[in-house]
């Protein structure tokens, strides 16, 4: 369950930069725990806003390496 969950994420992720295209894309803190629990990495801050603007490139990595993983 929680991979399918993990794949609807990165694939309606993928969609987002695709149709936005900008410098920077606001970006949930659900989404990104999504993606750093799928990398093995830690979560996002507690302390931190639930959304964030980030970069649309690096966002793309971030993609494409949770995308190899699964």
């Amino acid at each position: 369950m929680a991979r399918n969950r993990t794949e609807r994420v990165v694939k309606a992720l993928g969609s987002r930069i695709a149709e936005q295209g900008d410098m920077h894309i606001r970006v949930s803190r659900h989404t990104m725990k999504v993606l750093l629990r799928a990398l093995g990495m830690g979560e996002w801050d507690e302390g931190c806003d639930d959304f964030r603007e980030v970069d649309a490139l690096a966002l793309d990595m971030l993609r494409h390496l949770v995308e190899r993983k699964l």
